[in-house]
């Protein structure tokens, strides 16, 4: 496939292939997940918690946002799939 057939969503830029997108992502969901973690820090300082079970849920969490930044990505370009190789 031709770098001029691809569809819009993405370009060819030094051998890669890069998604673009004039579409506003939606990150709606991180606001909340952002202010969960705030939450999970601060209980954990006022109820004493041990630091390896505040950093599980703390990563936890930043798994979580990952994974919402990238849903918002993929909703706004697809998956990427240009057809067969």
């Amino acid at each position: 496939m031709a770098v001029e057939d691809l569809p819009f969503p993405f370009r060819l830029s030094w051998g890669v292939l890069i998604m673009q997108s004039s579409v506003q992502l939606n990150f709606n969901r991180l606001d909340g997940l952002v202010d969960k973690l705030k939450n999970i820090a601060q209980k954990s300082v006022q109820l004493g918690t041990p630091v390896h079970e505040a950093e599980k849920s703390i990563l936890e969490n930043l798994f979580q946002m990952g994974h919402a930044v990238l849903s918002s990505m993929f909703q706004s370009v697809g998956n990427g799939d240009v057809g067969p190789t």
